[in-house]
């Protein structure tokens, strides 16, 4: 991944090693996890600024997943026959969200005045879901943000999965049955 950077690069007429690159990619991430961690915080103090960027847009937000190995080196040296470090394998389930703004058309719209946002975690999904009313808080997708706290984030979502699915109707039975006819405990 290093070496595709750096040909990129040097295409550009940009001369820079492969490890450069690495601690330039990863400052920016340290930069982009302490932006974000300092958005969760503003959050949960209720002191989130608003922006009111997607009023009147139709909004995609979309969460995917998939399966990454991550590693953890030993505090080992390496071995003086293989030269390798010891280390551990742990599969990790990555949870990424993009938010984008869709023109009548169906289109992604890629101008600046619309922000596309992605952003992913290796935690659990209830840290996406605080990333997520975090981003929806923040780029004020309705009134203002209130609908959007935790419980109900959770709610809509799980409604737009069983609308997807094909079980709106058994969805929407059982919630009304329970209404009506409500279980005793």
């Amino acid at each position: 991944m290093s070496e595709t950077a750096q040909l990129t690069l040097k295409d550009w007429g940009i001369d820079v090693s492969i490890r450069r690159i690495q601690n330039l990619t990863y400052s920016f991430c340290q930069g982009a996890l302490s932006q974000r961690r300092s958005k969760v915080f503003h959050l949960e103090r209720g002191s989130l600024p608003s922006r009111n960027l997607l009023k009147g847009q139709r909004v995609i937000i979309s969460v995917d997943g998939g399966r990454s190995r991550l590693i953890y080196y030993k505090g080992r040296k390496r071995n003086p026959k293989t030269n390798r470090r010891p280390y551990t394998g742990e599969w990790k389930e990555p949870k990424l969200l993009t938010i984008y703004a869709v023109d009548k058309k169906g289109k992604k719209i890629k101008t600046g005045e619309v922000p596309i946002t992605n952003d992913g975690t290796f935690c659990n999904s209830k840290d996406l879901l605080v990333i997520l009313e975090m981003y929806l808080v923040n780029l004020r997708l309705k009134g203002n943000g209130k609908f959007w706290r935790r419980h109900n984030a959770e709610g809509l979502l799980h409604a737009r999965c069983q609308w997807l699915a094909g079980e709106w109707d058994a969805l929407f039975d059982s919630i009304l049955t329970h209404r009506i006819y409500p279980r005793e405990a």
